[in-house]
């Protein structure tokens, strides 16, 4: 009779310091993903915050940054731009996450607007079932407005200009750098090039740019292109 009690005995011990070792497995908080604190601070932690001016927009028509009023330019792949343009609008404050380049440039990777506390975050192109989306076809285009800021890329090249009436001025880094300083803020732009334009804004891949009271030049000119001066290092 003493043998079996015994034997329950310890046998009950050994359940019951089981139970309680999984309960106290599941109350301790489970740890993140190294993998995933690593892309986090791969990203950066940096914070940018401001009032939106407008989308800063691609030649397709697709919104790739914005454009805050205090002149800071928030920069985010064109494959957030639908979500992005959903989200946050025109006079909204937003706080962006990711990397500050330089005073002006800031390259993020998640974008909260203050307000309804939508946030939108890269999490990389995807590639939906079904026909591929339609070809964007630019049309001839032209504008003439002042210039009101220098564009940067996300690493803080100039890229382009800003005219006044919110035209958006696309050019390589190497030609946008030539002319930044004939095109300084206040200074008349010409431009004619191939875009797009909707109610996101409008958006020119110049192709011939001049001032105001100068003869149009092509900025593929082999003679043009060979007297550039280098790219900012």
């Amino acid at each position: 009779m003493h043998e079996p009690t015994a034997r329950h005995a310890c046998m009950y011990i050994v359940i019951s310091l089981t139970l309680s070792s999984m309960s106290l497995g599941a109350a301790q908080p489970t740890p993140s993903s190294p993998g995933r604190e690593l892309m986090r601070l791969d990203r950066g932690s940096d914070a940018c915050k401001g009032i939106v001016a407008q989308y800063l927009l691609n030649p397709r028509g697709e919104a790739d940054g914005l454009f805050l009023i205090d002149g800071t330019q928030i920069h985010f792949p064109p494959h957030m731009s639908s979500e992005l343009v959903r989200v946050i609008k025109a006079g909204d404050r937003v706080t962006a996450m990711g990397i500050r380049q330089n005073s002006k440039v800031f390259t993020a990777w998640q974008i909260i607007g203050d307000k309804n506390k939508n946030a939108v975050v890269d999490a990389g192109p995807s590639h939906p079932a079904g026909p591929p989306p339609p070809v964007i076809v630019l049309k001839a285009m032209q504008a003439q407005a002042r210039v009101k800021a220098f564009l940067y890329g996300p690493k803080g090249d100039v890229n382009g200009f800003l005219l006044l009436d919110q035209t958006i001025v696309r050019m390589p880094p190497e030609t946008a750098f030539s002319f930044s300083n004939v095109f300084q803020p206040g200074q008349i732009m010409s431009v004619r090039g191939n875009g797009s334009e909707s109610s996101l804004g409008r958006c020119i891949e110049a192709t011939s740019i001049g001032t105001d009271d100068q003869p149009m030049i092509s900025i593929y000119d082999t003679d043009f292109a060979r007297s550039s001066p280098p790219r900012r290092p």
